[in-house]
Parts: C-alpha cells; structure tokens; sequence
C-alpha cells in the first residue's frame, strides 16, 4: 500500500499541534482557558453534572480498616457501586482521595491491585473511595466498549464520566468525616487517564493528584496503531491541549505521574518527556514521574509503596518506606459481589443517558465508521483503497484533529 496516506496523517496531526497554542497553567487565567478547552473537547455542558445519592449497603471491619459498601445514583435511572474505605482509627476529619479503576472489565473495582493500593493508604489515616466505572465490575449493564452512540448524539462517553467523576468528588468532600481541604484524586490506566481530565475539571480543588498507567501524550495515543476504547477517543484533543497541560492544571498542588519501565502500551521515552515538561514550570519535589521496573501493573510491594508514601506523605501521614515487604491480601474476592441488591428496575445505560441529556436520538451507530466521517485529509478514492482494518485507524487517528 502507497505510504501516502501515512505521509498525509502526519501532516494533519502536526498542523493540529501547531494550532493549538495552549496556555501554561501556572496563572488563574491560564487554567480557565484550559478548563474551557476541556468541556469543548468533552462536548459536554457542566449544566449536566448530576447531584450523587448515596445508600450504605453493609459495611465490615478488616483490622485496622473499616469499608462501607455503597450503592450510588448519579442522574436518575444511573445507578453505581463503590466501596469506601475508611481507618478504622480516627479523629477529626479524614484525608480522602478519589480511587478511578482502570479497564478491570468484570472485576472493577474488586481487581486485588486496587484493593491493596486502597488498603494500604486507609490503613495509615486516608479514607479511599473506590468506584466502578460506566460498564466496569458490577456496573456491566451500563455498556462501555464498543458503546458509540454518545459521540452520534455529540457528546463523549470520557464526558459522561468524567461528570460522574466530579460528582463523586463533590459527595466525597460533602461526607462529615472528610476534610474538603485534603481530598486528592488518582487512577490507575483508564482511571489514570480519568484523573488527567478530572485534574483539569477540579484544578486546585483536588488537594493533589496520582495518575498511574497513563503517564503519556495525547499525540502518542492519537497515533496508536490498535482499536482504542471508545472512553479513548477524545475528539479535536490535539488542536486543545496535551497531557502536560492536563495534569499541570493541579498547578501549583503536588502531582504524581506513573508508569511501567516495560510497559508495552506507554513507550519510557514518553514518560520522560512529560517529566520534562513538568518540570519546566513546577518547583522542585511538587511534581513527580515515578518509573517502577515492571509492566503496565504495580507488582513489587516497592511499586505499591512509592505510590502510597505520596500521597501519605502530602497528607503529613507516616509513610511506609522499605517496611512494605509483603501485601497485604484483598478484603474481597476479585469479582462482583452475587449477593447485591438488582437495580432498581429503572436503570439505564450508557447510551440512554447520552440521548437523554442531549435530547438527540441517533441513527445507526454500531461502530466507528457510524459515528465519525472519512478523514477529511483523504480524498474519496485514497479512502476507499485502504482496507477495513486501515480505514478504521484513520477515522481513529482523525477523531483526535
């Protein structure tokens, strides 16, 4: 196959970083502009941000830990489940932090790493709230991959949680045993990615923030040569703003940025170069991008410990250095819980959500190709000469011009 298309897409994707011309976020004006280029690319109106009703299910005592099992309403018929943790031992006003899970498909917010990682910190003072996303763990009927009919209505499936995301950060520092003052936001993978755009929703809000697993550029995913969720597809993103921006928005709070030295979906060099541009604007020891030697996972009780002492150590929390030689094993099993309440009979999905907030109902949109058009860098024939695998990458490539 001729290379032109190729050539084609790389001119496109440089014309679209050389228009964008994003602020630094180190001045109040300079992350509103960005905070307002977000809702632009989310294409969501934050007169949609719901109010969270939330309903203690059961709760348990593990040690030094306490969980509460909560089922949660966002918009009406949008129903949720999440776990928080609390230290069993308290007094006065807990640090908190919002927990996103990545693409733990039917464990959610069950899979063992997440657990630990919201063990470890309530163990040691910070209360952890850890929630399913849209389509993940025991939120399944609500739809996640493969969902397109949110960008046929013209919104996102990113906006709508990123929405339930700010929602949920509003419950959390509305709870009577939290501190507002001391309430961060992290993410592992997906939820990683999640936290980048919750950064810039909730700025100086968010105490600080962690995202692990999505240490990256918006250039590089733009580029990525595989079939992306449909919560990765951010459209018109490179002409906005780019991950240094993103995380940058929590200017002047600390941020943690994380990732896997073999990671096979984010490249070290990659990482290293949002460090970099990190540290172009942030004083010393206020942001840091943390390598551990592995994967895309935390494995190594040290990966579980580095993440953890940052967070407890900005809370003013003991950290726990090199005595985290052995983790701890999960509460729970790393499955839905059988025994939950149904849902209420009615719930809805994803998809109903977004023609219910856009008053939009759409066509066909069963893919990629229903949603989005032709790249318009390609002319008809050059399109029509690729073949089905090659003509869904460029239409992916292009939702992010």
């Amino acid at each position: 196959m001729s290379l032109v298309p190729y050539d084609k897409l790389v001119q496109a994707v440089a014309r679209s970083l050389a228009g964008q011309q994003a602020p630094l976020p180190v001045t109040p004006e300079g992350r509103a502009e960005l905070r307002k280029r977000l809702f632009r690319m989310l294409r969501v109106s934050e007169s949609w941000l719901p109010e969270i009703r939330m309903e203690r299910l059961k709760s348990a005592v593990f040690g030094d830990v306490e969980t509460e099992t909560l089922r949660f309403r966002s918009w009406d018929g949008v129903y949720g489940d999440a776990t928080l943790y609390l230290p069993r031992k308290r007094a006065g006003k807990l640090p908190a932090m919002l927990f996103s899970p990545g693409h733990a498909m039917d464990t959610g917010r069950f899979q063992n790493k997440y657990q630990i990682m919201a063990q470890l910190l309530a163990a040691r003072g910070t209360a952890v709230l850890l929630f399913d996303q849209f389509g993940l763990g025991d939120r399944k009927h609500t739809g996640h991959a493969g969902v397109f009919t949110p960008f046929a209505c013209g919104t996102t499936v990113i906006g709508l949680m990123i929405l339930e995301g700010m929602a949920l950060f509003d419950a959390l520092t509305a709870d009577e045993r939290i501190d507002p003052s001391r309430t961060g936001i992290m993410g592992h993978s997906g939820g990683g990615q999640n936290t980048l755009f919750l950064s810039m929703a909730l700025q100086n809000r968010a105490a600080l923030a962690v995202t692990s697993g999505w240490a990256c550029s918006f250039e590089y995913s733009a580029r990525k040569e595989r079939p992306l969720c449909a919560c990765d597809l951010f459209p018109g993103i490179l002409r906005e703003f780019e991950v240094w921006h993103a995380v940058g928005c929590l200017y002047p709070n600390p941020i943690l940025c994380c990732s896997g030295t073999g990671d096979p979906m984010i490249p070290r060099d990659v990482v290293l170069q949002l460090k970099h541009r990190l540290e172009d604007f942030y004083a010393p020891g206020k942001s840091e991008v943390f390598l551990w030697v592995g994967g895309h996972q935390w494995a190594a009780p040290e990966d579980f410990a580095h993440v953890a002492d940052f967070v407890l150590r900005n809370f003013g929390l003991q950290e726990y250095g090199d005595t985290l030689r052995q983790l701890p094993e999960p509460f729970f099993p790393e499955a839905p819980d059988p025994a939950k309440p149904p849902y209420p009979a009615d719930a809805i999905n994803l998809a109903q959500l977004a023609v219910r907030l856009t008053g939009v109902t759409p066509g066909k949109a069963d893919s990629l190709a229903d949603v989005f058009p032709r790249p318009d860098f390609l002319t008809q024939e050059e399109f029509d000469a690729l073949d089905d695998e090659a003509k869904n990458y460029f239409i992916q490539a292009a939702t992010f011009l």
